[in-house]
């Protein structure tokens, strides 16, 4: 862990956050960009959320003799804000944006993070999500600084970088950008681009960031959005993902052997989602990718597929979601390729991605007035789906206080190793209060 010493307006901000968000978007629980606040008659906005949240963990470990059970507590309090500015008159076509927040929490391994440590295992975490310029001009949108890019199912593309990323209207029905930048790393591991909390993740890509500093991760890309389909929507992307690290001898005690040594990528995708078959109730998101891997010259095509349908039980709202992810590859290390800039997450701990063999999903939504319930399960294995590795299994509630969902409190629980695999079980729980203001 690295550690530190003690348009205008809203069509603005609605653009960048637009253009930062895909169109079939995680469960994000922050709500916070649609919450700010105006000063006075200025094209100035900030808003401030604050989060406490407490987990709990028990499990065997097998791999000392004689077995061992395991409970963890741990919990964080955190304050998050957002600024936005757009000047009057003559430069109303530049907006300013920051996003930043700070995390008070007992120490948790977390390899990458910035932090301030204090006695008892106390310390604070200082991140920075966004500070970015973005102009409208020229026909086009320019925006430079940190800011979290996302394509498609985020089974490729969700993360921050440090970065440039111009965007142009071919036409009316045409949009191109092009982007490149250095990742954050320091960011990756505590919060993705929605904000989910992440305190005991098991993510298996992420272990390739444990020794990486900033800058060993680069990335460059390009997307065509297409709209001659509608209501279909239809994206390609180019994306390289850059490690200075290749060549270099494997660190073996956050490597696992199966994973591949260099990441120098190039990943092609091709993204749609939209009504299933004119549907206005059942819609679908597909991304079909390609990892062409430089040092070996492989090609490694995955697939994401996901299908929500929504039902109306009187006054309450049903979505049903299944979802499947993996590689199509007859070797098994691909099936574990490390994509390092994607936030495909499946499953409350597990959060299986799109490159850790083969996942199905399904999730069940329930809302009825203030209260939404949440369940699902997710079935991981290699090639045959009866070579079975885990699993998960989850479920969880959120009370929009007051109707608002500006305030909510969630409560989630997740069984891992339920009925697949060999593991033993491993049970998780945790609580988390949001408050905007």
């Amino acid at each position: 862990m690295r550690r530190i010493p003690f348009n205008q307006g809203w069509s603005v901000l609605f653009f960048v956050l637009l253009t930062a968000a895909p169109a079939f978007a995680k469960n994000c629980p922050s709500q916070l960009p649609a919450n700010l606040r105006q000063v006075g008659e200025k094209e100035l906005y900030w808003g401030i959320e604050f989060r406490t949240g407490q987990y709990f963990v028990r499990e065997k470990d097998i791999s000392v003799d004689p077995p061992q059970t395991n409970n963890v507590f741990n919990g964080f309090g955190a304050v998050r804000s957002i600024v936005t500015y757009t000047p009057d008159d003559s430069m109303s076509w530049l907006n300013l944006y920051f996003e930043g927040e700070v995390k008070q929490r007992r120490d948790v391994a977390n390899c990458n993070a910035w932090a301030i440590s204090y006695k008892n295992g106390m310390e604070t975490v200082p991140q920075l999500r966004g500070l970015s310029l973005s102009m409208d001009k020229w026909d086009m949108n320019v925006k430079l600084g940190r800011q979290n890019l996302v394509f498609g199912t985020q089974s490729i593309l969700d993360n921050f970088f440090d970065a440039v990323k111009v965007s142009k209207k071919l036409s009316k029905k045409v949009t191109f950008e092009l982007f490149g930048g250095v990742m954050a790393t320091e960011l990756t591991r505590e919060t993705l681009g929605c904000g989910y909390e992440q305190y005991y993740e098991k993510r298996k890509s992420w272990k390739r960031l444990c020794s990486a500093g900033y800058g060993d991760y680069l990335m460059a890309g390009a997307v065509l959005n297409i709209k001659h389909f509608r209501p279909h929507k239809i994206s390609l992307m180019n994306l390289f993902q850059y490690s200075r690290l290749d060549g270099q001898p494997a660190d073996t005690t956050t490597l696992p052997a199966a994973y591949p040594e260099n990441l120098t990528t190039n990943f092609l995708s091709l993204y749609a989602m939209g009504p299933l078959l004119g549907s206005e109730s059942t819609s679908y998101e597909a991304e079909l990718s390609g990892a062409y891997k430089i040092h070996d010259q492989s090609f490694i095509p995955a697939l994401s597929l996901g299908i929500r349908h929504r039902i109306k039980i009187g006054g309450a709202h049903l979505v049903l979601h299944p979802m499947y992810s993996g590689a199509i590859t007859t070797s098994d290390s691909d099936l574990h390729f490390a994509s390092l800039f994607e936030g495909y997450d499946v499953g409350s701990r597990q959060r299986y991605g799109m490159y850790d063999g083969q996942v199905f999903s399904m999730m069940l939504r329930l809302r009825y007035r203030s209260i939404r319930f949440d369940t699902g399960y997710h079935y991981h294995t290699d090639r045959d789906p009866r070579d079975s590795i885990d699993d998960e299994l989850e479920a969880g509630l959120t009370w929009f206080i007051w109707g608002k969902t500006k305030y909510q409190f969630r409560a989630i629980y997740s069984l891992i190793n339920l009925a697949a695999g060999s593991l033993p079980l491993s049970h998780g729980a945790r609580v988390v209060l949001r408050l905007i203001y």
